[in-house]
């Protein structure tokens, strides 16, 4: 494996790291607030400002198979199959998982909001996109009444 693919994006189950050997051809990091255009009588549209919505975070790529020169039995021992078998479980016990990207720095709990796979040729790669929510306020590290990191 190539020591300079980045990032490096692993989800943390716990203690269980699954590791995605093959960096995401795409990465997006969507941040919106729920602001509601208001209508004023003879004055026009106003903005009254929402809420913070929940980060989504979403890659694709594609998950190797054993015989792909891409798959790196140190990082992650499952091949494309197993991976997408673990994956949908993580998904269909809806498990709060943390979303660790140390190049970005990014360390987010999260949920698997959706996932799709597809096999475009006979190497045995799987392709996928995944999309992941925030969960709660992140790491939960910090003390939220004094907003300084916890000891011990």
């Amino acid at each position: 494996m190539n020591l300079y693919m980045k990032p490096t994006i692993t989800l943390i189950n716990g203690n269980i790291p699954f590791v995605f050997t093959v960096p995401p051809v795409d990465f997006a990091d969507s941040k919106t607030m729920g602001n509601i255009p208001v209508e004023i009588v003879d004055i026009g549209q106003d903005i009254r400002s929402g809420k913070r919505n929940m980060d989504v975070y979403s890659w694709s790529g594609f998950l190797p198979s054993i015989e792909s020169r891409f798959y790196d039995p140190v990082l992650n021992p499952l091949g494309s199959s197993p991976s997408k078998l673990y994956l949908e479980t993580l998904m269909k016990k809806n498990v709060i998982l943390f979303l660790v990207i140390p190049e970005y720095p990014l360390f987010v709990r999260c949920k698997i909001d959706s996932l799709r796979f597809e096999s475009r040729d006979h190497s045995g790669d799987i392709y996928y996109s995944i999309t992941l929510v925030q969960e709660g306020s992140g790491l939960g590290i910090v003390d939220k009444l004094t907003g300084l990191f916890k000891r011990g």
